[in-house]
């Protein structure tokens, strides 16, 4: 058997020791694996939202879609890359924390922190500038949060509730017990600069006057409104009631508007009942009351400055002042009858007009002498003008005189208020309006009848004074 030479054995076999080499060559090439991206720093470490960060490493892809930054968890829009640079933008609603690169699927270890600086706050208006406490206002912006936590809003120190929040709006209640003063907005620790004022309107601020009965009907009283409270005021005046408390809803005058003292006039009363009259003022935000005053409607036959009411002065009588009591009281003095003068003598002078009787009962007086006796039964010699002017005396009040003819007719007009004129038959009283040198003017309480008597002669009369 002829064997092949060495020689031609390699020939034969050399093409499958070079594919076999092959193969083998083939199988031991394995990919070499990936390299983890390497973060060094980022730049800037602190800024707000929107802010462009660089982030400097290494093994970064040129492939936009195959680099993932993260900022505290927030991902972040990518706008340049290179091997070993990143650009991103700080992501919205991003907050201070690491930095993630993420090169695909693979993540840097080193995680340096970026701190999320807040942009300041701006207002441009509040809506409404002005109103109560309570009022919901909202003031709009830039640069609000939109969780609730991260604004603060106060009203002259105090702090108000925020119930909306939005980037360009907050919607807030005015805070109990605020003040008129700036509204301050701060966001995540920052102040806008702007800070408009809001006007807090409350009720207004009065008081009530004394309330002065004028007649059996009327009276007089007022208030004074010293404080607006911020509004404007609409109404003013007095209202009443027969029970307490009275408000607008009871009786009342309308006294103009404004702040100030004003006065008010009370009309429709019932004799002898009594009142309640608080002062009131309204404005914008509401109707203020002043302090509480009671009083009683005059009445006739009542016991009254030292005395019983006889008389009201009324619009058109000499000495009525609007706005003031003035009429007569009377003092039913127990004497017995007595003669207008000793003798027969002229007073030179006497009226008959309401509000004459004090001159008249003056100049009597002077014009007649007066002895003392040591016994007041024994007064034979004086006149009823001087009993009223020496003796007829209630405490403090003083300044008693004998009325003249018309003042007598005006409690002859109340007499059936005034029963004492008739108690036991009495009819007959004196007046100081003199006739003549003999006569004098007497009225009759039971028949009204007005005539002339003898000076000398004996009739009753009635001491009265003015208040």
């Amino acid at each position: 058997m002829n064997l092949p030479s060495v020689s031609h054995f390699s020939r034969l076999a050399s093409p499958i020791a070079v594919a076999a080499l092959i193969v083998i060559a083939s199988c031991s090439d394995d990919p070499e694996p990936l390299a983890l991206p390497q973060v060094n720093a980022i730049s800037p470490t602190l800024g707000p939202i929107n802010t462009p960060v660089t982030i400097t490493g290494t093994n970064f892809s040129t492939v936009l879609g195959e680099n993932k930054v993260t900022f505290n968890g927030k991902e972040a829009v990518v706008t340049i890359v290179s091997p070993t640079q990143l650009t991103a933008t700080v992501p919205l609603s991003a907050w201070t924390g690491p930095v993630s690169v993420i090169v695909k699927d693979l993540a840097a270890s080193n995680q340096p922190v970026f701190t999320v600086e807040s942009p300041t706050p701006e207002v441009t208006e509040i809506s409404p500038a002005s109103g109560p406490t309570n009022t919901l206002v909202v003031i709009t912006g830039t640069n609000f949060s939109t969780a609730l936590a991260d604004n603060k809003v106060t009203f002259k120190g105090k702090e108000a509730v925020i119930a909306v929040a939005t980037a360009t709006q907050l919607t807030v209640t005015v805070p109990m017990l605020a003040e008129t003063g700036p509204v301050v907005v701060t966001v995540k620790g920052k102040t806008a600069a702007n800070q408009p004022v809001f006007t807090v309107i409350s009720i207004p601020v009065l008081t009530t006057s004394n309330v002065n009965t004028l007649t059996s009907i009327t009276a007089a009283g007022g208030g004074n409104v010293t404080s607006d409270g911020g509004s404007p005021i609409t109404s003013r005046g007095l209202c009443w009631s027969a029970n307490p408390t009275p408000t607008i809803d009871d009786n009342k005058t309308a006294d103009g508007t404004g702040t100030g003292a004003f006065t008010s006039s009370i009309t429709g009363l019932t004799e002898g009942s009594v009142y309640y009259a608080r002062a009131y003022a309204t404005n914008s935000t509401g109707t203020a009351y002043g302090n509480e005053m009671t009083f009683t409607a005059l009445v006739i036959g009542q016991v009254y400055a030292g005395g019983i009411l006889g008389y009201v002065l009324q619009p058109g009588d000499p000495g009525y002042y609007a706005g003031e009591a003035h009429g007569i009281v009377v003092s039913f003095y127990t004497s017995p009858a007595w003669h207008w003068s000793p003798e027969a003598k002229t007073i030179t002078g006497t009226k008959t007009a309401l509000g004459t009787g004090k001159a008249n009962t003056d100049r009597i007086v002077r014009s007649q002498v007066l002895e003392f006796p040591d016994n007041l039964a024994e007064f034979k010699n004086i006149s009823a003008a001087q009993i009223c002017f020496y003796v007829v005396q209630n405490g403090d009040y003083i300044n008693w005189y004998l009325p003249s003819k018309d003042e007598l007719n005006k409690l002859y007009i109340n007499k059936d208020k005034l029963p004492d004129f008739t108690k036991d038959g009495r009819d007959y009283y004196w007046t100081s309006s003199e006739v003549s040198q003999n006569e004098a003017w007497i009225q009759s309480f039971t028949t009204g009848k007005q005539s002339t008597y003898s000076k000398t002669g004996e009739i009753l009369f009635s001491p009265i004074r003015s208040f």
